[in-house]
């Protein structure tokens, strides 16, 4: 797994992002124009169905991103094109094409963070030792090494998501030998806390993010509870929505990043953005 690769995962992952914004602006303003893509010629589309089946196809991830991301296309139709709706029926299906987006950003992540596993695999296998001397991710490889601000801000996307993926194995054995940590000691906590007060005053989306953030570990901690009680349905439930704010998380996060990205310090592949 080459750098180039993971560039084009980020770079699919903002050129997502950037056309459901697009979008959004259309509904609250009819008066704006926005070409309406299909699912296999718009930026993500085009990078599926060349370099990402080619490279991830086999993966979990990817595949619910295809079906997904076809999902969201017929969403965002019948979002743009349908002038009879009521407001009711139209906050629900902005609702729906927002929710079929937070989700192709998680996928996008996930096959992110997969890659830069499997890298860091490799690279213990040839090198063990100096291995050791490595954290286990470099950030993304869209960010240049000498900015910090968008390498952290990727950086912490990753490493929550990473954080949120260990709660499957906390709440195995119904959750007795679960220690979680709390949202100002987790990685994504510490981040928020420690990231420089620059940063923080670029976005509003910060408050909001450590918001939803305490909202995240709040939930993970009634699921924790209900397993515990052997709850098992009310357990699932509970888990679906701390599920739910994790992908929340991860979309604010990129939203951050996008604004970085629109400032000119992100680079990202060249056709994509």
């Amino acid at each position: 797994m080459n750098a180039s690769t993971l560039i084009d995962v980020g770079a699919a992952r903002i050129a997502h992002l950037k056309w459901t914004l697009a979008v959004e602006a259309l509904v609250a303003n009819p008066k704006e124009s926005i070409e309406i893509q299909s699912h296999q010629n718009c930026a993500l589309g085009r990078w599926i169905h060349a370099s990402g089946l080619q490279a991830y196809g086999n993966s979990d991830a990817m595949q619910l991103l295809v079906r997904t991301h076809k999902n969201f296309h017929e969403a965002a139709h019948a979002l743009t094109t349908n002038e009879q709706r009521d407001s009711k029926h139209l906050k629900e299906s902005l609702g729906d094409f927002m929710t079929l987006s937070r989700d192709i950003i998680f996928y996008l992540t996930e096959i992110e963070l997969d890659s830069l596993e499997l890298r860091h695999k490799k690279q213990v296998i040839a090198h063990p030792v100096s291995s050791l001397m490595h954290r286990l991710f470099n950030g993304p490889h869209h960010a240049l090494p000498d900015n910090r601000g968008p390498l952290n801000v990727s950086y912490a996307r990753l490493l929550h998501l990473n954080w949120a993926r260990s709660l499957t194995k906390a709440f195995r054995g119904w959750g007795h030998d679960a220690h979680l940590e709390s949202a100002e000691d987790c990685t994504l906590g510490d981040w928020l806390r420690t990231t420089d007060a620059s940063l923080r005053k670029k976005h509003i989306e910060i408050n909001y993010l450590r918001a939803t953030h305490k909202k995240f570990h709040t939930q993970a901690e009634e699921t924790l509870m209900f397993l515990r009680r052997r709850s098992e349905n009310a357990a699932q439930k509970s888990y679906t929505k701390t599920l739910r704010l994790s992908r929340e998380i991860i979309y604010v996060l990129s939203l951050m990043e996008l604004k970085l990205l629109d400032s000119g310090i992100v680079v990202c592949e060249e056709g994509l953005i």
